[in-house]
């Protein structure tokens, strides 16, 4: 996937986020990026919801969570 193409950044997510577990990061994270990431199982995706608006295809994979950075969503 190219950097900064159409599909790898967008600020209209397709999948239902109705269906995603939403994770935050730890406050001890470090670097902490802020935002969510919005866990799609059937998918296979993660998406990083960005502080300043926008979603971007997260570099990890859904078996990465919640791992040892992240905890559910409130």
């Amino acid at each position: 996937m190219m950097a900064g193409s159409a599909w790898d950044r967008r600020e209209v997510l397709e999948l239902d986020a109705a269906t995603a577990v939403v994770f935050v990061e730890k406050p001890e994270r470090s670097p902490a990026l802020g935002g969510r990431w919005l866990v799609f199982l059937d998918a296979g995706e993660v998406w990083h919801e960005l502080p300043a608006g926008g979603f971007q295809r997260s570099v990890y994979k859904p078996d990465a969570f919640p791992g040892e950075g992240f905890v559910v969503a409130e």
